[in-house]
C-alpha cells in the first residue's frame, strides 16, 4: 500500500482531509480554464486524487483522463465522474504517457513528491504528451517552504532541495522545492512559461507547447 492510498483510505473512513484535500479548487486554475482557448479540450490529470478538478473539467464538454498511484483515489473518482472517465491507476514517474495527446495536461500538489531528476523527466514526458499549442499548468512548492510547513519541522534531506519528513502521514515520502532559476530551467523546452507565487500552493506553472 502506498502513502497516499493509506492517505485516502483514512479520508475516506473518517471524512478528516489531508493537505490540499482541505481545500477548494484553486482559484489561479479555474480562472486559467475560464480565460484560455483549448482547441479539443482533452485534458490529463497528474495525480487527480478524488477527481475534483477532473469533475470541474468534464462539466465543461472536456474529455478527462486522470492517474494516480491510490487505488483508493482512483475508487473515490470513478463515483464522482463515471464511466465516461479515463482513470488510470499507475505511478506518475514510470507510466508511459501518450504522445500528441491532450490540450491540456495539469497537476496540482502532486509532482513534486519525487526526486528532481525523476521530476524533470516528467517533465519532459508532459511535453510530449501534449499536442502542439497545448497547455500545462503545474504547482510546486518554494524553497522557502522547508522552514514554514509545519510538518517539515522535523525531516531528513535526502538531496539538494529535497526532503522527507520524519513524522505525519506522509513520512518517508520524498519531497522537492524549488527557486524561480531551477523552475525555468526544467520548463525551458515550452514556448512560453507564466510563473507566479502565491500563498497557497506557491508557484504556479503555466507553460505553452
Amino acid at each position: 500500500m502506498t502513502v497516499w492510498d493509506k492517505i485516502y483510505k483514512s479520508y475516506k473512513k473518517d471524512g478528516k482531509p489531508w493537505g490540499s484535500l482541505k481545500d477548494d479548487l484553486l482559484p489561479e486554475f479555474l480562472e486559467f480554464v475560464k480565460n484560455t482557448n483549448f482547441i479539443s479540450r482533452n485534458a490529463l490529470d497528474i495525480g487527480c486524487g478524488d477527481g475534483r478538478y477532473l469533475d470541474y473539467l468534464q462539466k465543461l464538454g472536456f474529455k478527462i483522463t486522470g492517474i494516480d498511484s491510490s487505488k483508493t483515489a482512483i475508487e473515490m473518482s470513478r463515483k464522482v465522474l463515471g464511466s465516461k472517465a479515463n482513470l488510470i491507476y499507475a505511478e506518475m514517474f514510470g507510466y508511459d504517457y501518450l504522445s500528441n495527446e491532450y490540450d491540456l495536461v495539469f497537476s496540482l500538489s502532486s509532482i513534486h513528491h519525487g526526486f528532481k531528476k525523476d521530476i524533470s523527466k516528467l517533465i519532459d514526458k508532459i511535453y510530449s504528451s501534449l499536442l502542439p499549442g497545448g497547455f500545462a499548468f503545474i504547482t510546486l512548492p518554494d524553497i522557502s517552504d522547508i522552514e514554514s510547513w509545519d510538518t517539515f519541522k522535523n525531516n531528513k534531506k535526502l538531496e539538494e532541495g529535497t526532503f522527507s519528513p520524519l513524522s505525519g502521514p506522509e513520512t518517508g515520502l520524498a519531497h522537492s522545492f524549488f527557486n524561480r532559476k531551477e523552475i525555468e530551467n526544467m520548463f525551458s523546452e515550452f514556448s512560453s512559461l507564466k510563473l507566479d507565487l502565491n500563498d497557497r500552493v506557491n508557484w504556479v506553472v503555466i507553460v505553452k507547447k
